[in-house]
């Protein structure tokens, strides 16, 4: 039988050495900063491959979605058109299972593409090694999920990515700078070159790009590595600038004195989030947070009895009218059965903003400016706001008009409803919403009237 050498077809570049070399020079931690096209999933599946050949275990290959999981790395190419997932020579591949994205090599080692946006499929398992790529689009507690089962097994963690602004990949890389068992790594443009000596990307690339219209902030973001660029395309992200600048991102205890209203996006695949506020005058108070996925209806209502809270009302999307088919009824009518009581259906409100700003995302804008976020309760639900976003199109030279659906646009969605919902509450004296002046039945009433069913949005409540 004849050799087969791994890497298999895969040399690193001299600039990318030091990375797939991190965990042969006995670090068990590492994260990278490259720039945009510098081979950060080709240099870090070759990585996963020769460990996985090395030692026989569970390794996970993770992207911020399972959609992207299989789009980027399991039917990805290289730019020679050579497929990632071949740097696992057939030769020594006992078994490929397209559905589940596994392969299980001749030596008993299993590797698993996922997405963090499902992380408790993978929660129980017993990885030795796990790769995040693009860090900065991860749900920020994905990676918490993980590290004790890979501290108590010493298996082995490494992340890459390209700012996304001062999020979690930038607080990662900063605190493993300080940290002499995690090997760090950040390279720009100006320190990738290719065999020939000719730059990666080159200045006449970026001035081709600057020139089609290309935002400077995104270029110093995209090949500069720079985490001071802001969060390019943020819808809100300046706005939480000021509230922490302000101090509002603090530590903000729950006063009993005051009723707590929640407001929710709701997922059943995709994650349902729920924010907790409470109103003091003019001031709404952000004290906690919480987010799930593949849960019930019980689950959402038990864990809001958990709580010491004493509930004012729940603010919930347009989509809790929408009938079930298993039982006929609505989703609302489900809650209140359950006992969630005060429910408030907050009306569908535009995202695309087409050039102006849009209904919700103006209502989200004139909020925040009033709310004070516990940064250790929200940290999800903080990180979320400062990642909603829309992404530049490069072709059509502008940013999308609909924000991308990533993570954190599902606590942006809940914290929406909040914004909107503040117009409703007949306590508060701002009006956010064109619903204001008119009572809860009617709302209920126009709701129904006006309710779109869209099958892509429904699930099931198993009771």
């Amino acid at each position: 039988m004849a050799n087969i050498t791994i890497p298999f077809n895969y040399e690193p570049r001299e600039y990318q050495k030091s990375g797939y070399n991190s965990l042969s020079m006995s670090y068990r931690r590492g994260i990278v900063v490259w720039h945009r096209r510098a081979g950060k999933d080709k240099t870090f599946i070759n990585i996963l491959a020769r460990e996985a050949f090395k030692k026989k275990g569970t390794y996970f290959y993770i992207l911020p979605y399972y959609k992207q999981a299989r789009v980027i790395i399991w039917e990805g190419m290289d730019s020679d058109g050579f497929r990632f997932i071949d740097h696992f020579p057939k030769g020594l591949v006992k078994r490929k299972d397209n559905q589940q994205m596994v392969i299980e090599l001749a030596n008993g080692s299993v590797i698993r593409m996922v997405g963090s946006d499902n992380i408790d499929s993978i929660v129980g398992t017993n990885p030795l090694g796990v790769i995040f790529s693009e860090f900065s689009l991860h749900k920020p507690e994905a990676w918490n999920y993980l590290r004790p089962i890979l501290l108590e097994n010493k298996g082995w963690a490494l992340f890459n990515g390209t700012p996304r602004g001062k999020n979690a990949l930038w607080k990662m890389y900063m605190s493993a700078k300080k940290n002499p068992e995690w090997f760090t790594e950040l390279l720009t443009v100006e320190d990738t070159r290719k065999p020939n000596g000719d730059y990666v990307i080159t200045e006449a690339d970026i001035e081709q790009e600057r020139q089609a219209g290309m935002p400077e902030e995104l270029i110093q973001q995209e090949f500069y590595c720079s985490f001071d660029a802001g969060l390019v395309g943020s819808i809100v992200g300046d706005l939480m600038d000021v509230a922490s600048k302000e101090g509002r991102i603090a530590n903000i205890p729950w006063d009993p004195n005051l009723r707590v209203t929640t407001a929710w996006d709701l997922g059943f695949d995709d994650t349902n989030t729920i924010w907790f506020a409470q109103f003091a005058g003019r001031e709404i108070r952000l004290i906690d947070y919480y987010s799930n996925n593949r849960k019930a209806a019980p689950h959402y209502v038990n864990l809001l009895n958990q709580k010491p809270y004493t509930y004012e009302e729940h603010f919930l999307p347009h989509d809790v009218e929408v009938h079930e088919y298993s039982t006929g009824m609505t989703r609302r009518e489900t809650f209140e059965n359950l006992g969630l009581k005060n429910i408030i259906t907050i009306p569908r409100t535009g995202v695309a903003d087409k050039g102006v700003l849009s209904e919700g995302h103006n209502a989200m804008r004139q909020t925040i400016p009033i709310c004070w976020f516990d940064k250790n309760k929200c940290e999800e639900g903080i990180e979320g706001l400062k990642s909603y976003r829309r992404e530049w199109d490069s072709k059509k030279e502008k940013f999308s008009d609909s924000p991308v659906h990533d993570w954190s646009s599902h606590p942006a969605a809940g914290f929406r409803q909040l914004a909107c919902g503040v117009g409703i509450r007949k306590t508060h004296g701002t009006s956010l919403s064109p619903f204001a002046d008119q009572n809860y039945n009617e709302l209920e009433e126009y709701e129904s009237a006006n309710m779109r069913y869209d099958p892509l949005e429904d699930y099931t409540y198993n009771t």
